[in-house]
């Protein structure tokens, strides 16, 4: 039996009970640093606080400090005056030198020197707090987690069932802003890059009526639902439709060699004649362009499902040890699975698992294929 829990833009997404006292600022904020960096969902889980952080403070000057393999999402995003990029890449490009930071002190001294008036740890490590501590801002406001509160001026307790986007809006409701819970993630793309991927789909993409996106690996191995059960899902997607259906791989390097074995396993060679694999093509910012040609991106728990609900592009979402309340994706028309019945799921300790991750090795393709098919015999998406 699945679990199977529905989300939306804005659906679902719950304000909840202020967990603190709001304490506003005494006098407005010019400067304002976000910490989360790292990590493709995370980063653009970020983007609601952002663009009503902006909207609460319009003058201000808002930074975020970010990594390259996530923050080239939030490059050309308006709600951020500059980026601070933590990277020990060299060269690195498509930056302003004075916000490259080759070291953690180099990162700190660079912040120091900007005198903010307020810091939002949006990520919860516990570093992150100590590095809002010794950046000096006299207004440090993040997640009560993990003993940080020493760090913080403003430690606001976490809520528990609630979307990691109301978590980090509750911050910004403890500072005194108007944040309403809008949970919408949104993609910056140029025109430019649009068009080259454009150009790539009508040279590559098999004519077919639906284009199903496939992400099957996470970036935590323990997150992946067996590549058996995908190799199901796409043989019951691909005969649901009679074979007018293409199949994407998304993803990165990292993803090439898993989605070479999944295309291998694949039972006939019609389908295997369109599968298309963009991992190895697609840089970050052009793989969020090809989401937006899908009908339908389907996949474990990992960042290109919410690279997908950023172009607006419905997912469905497998889930095993983590909590689909807190990370779902949330483009309208989708979807978390999960499996019902295991008194330890969620367990967000993955590494200590001692059945085997049955959450996942149990959970079937019938309920994930039913999701699929829903969606894809609506109407389709224009592209």
């Amino acid at each position: 039996m699945a679990d199977v829990r529905r989300e939306g833009s804005t659906g679902g997404a719950r304000a909840g009970a202020p967990t603190v006292a709001p304490r506003p600022f005494a006098e407005p904020p010019r400067r304002i640093l976000v910490l989360r960096y790292r990590f493709i969902g995370d980063t653009l889980l970020a983007v609601p606080f952002l663009r009503a952080l902006r909207r609460a403070a319009p003058a201000a000057e808002i930074e975020v400090l970010v990594a390259p393999g996530s923050g080239e999402l939030l490059q050309g995003c308006p709600y951020v005056d500059a980026l601070h990029w933590y990277t020990r890449r060299r060269p690195f490009g498509g930056a302003e030198p004075r916000f490259v930071h080759r070291t953690w002190f180099d990162a700190l001294g660079a912040l120091r020197r900007r005198r903010y008036d307020a810091v939002y740890v949006l990520k919860r490590a516990w570093s992150s707090a100590v590095l809002a501590r010794m950046v000096g801002a006299p207004r440090r406001i993040g997640l009560d987690v993990d003993g940080r509160a020493m760090f913080l001026t403003d430690a606001v307790p976490p809520q528990s069932g609630v979307h990691e986007t109301e978590s980090h809006l509750a911050l910004l409701r403890a500072t005194g802003f108007d944040a309403p819970a809008d949970r919408r993630l949104e993609s910056f793309v140029r025109d430019d890059e649009r068009a080259a991927v454009d150009a790539a789909w009508r040279a590559t993409a098999p004519r077919t009526t639906r284009h199903v996106g496939v992400q099957a690996s996470a970036s935590d191995a323990f997150k992946n639902w067996p590549s058996e059960r995908f190799v199901e899902l796409i043989d019951g997607l691909d005969r649901a439709f009679d074979g007018d259906v293409a199949f994407h791989a998304v993803g990165g390097p990292g993803d090439v060699a898993a989605n070479e074995a999944l295309r291998r396993a694949l039972p006939r060679e019609s389908l295997r004649g369109r599968w298309t694999d963009w991992s190895r093509r697609l840089d970050l910012r052009a793989g969020q362009a090809l989401m937006e040609r899908l009908d339908l991106v389907v996949g474990s728990d990992s960042g290109p499902l919410h690279l997908a609900a950023s172009a607006g592009t419905p997912a469905v979402a497998v889930f095993g040890p983590m909590d689909p309340a807190r990370w779902a994706p949330t483009s309208p028309g989708s979807v978390a699975v999960a499996l019902e019945g295991l008194e330890c799921r969620p367990c967000g300790r993955p590494h200590a698992c001692r059945i085997g991750r049955r959450c996942l090795s149990d959970l079937g393709a019938a309920p994930v294929l039913a999701e699929c098919v829903a969606r894809l015999s609506g109407a389709r998406r224009a592209v």
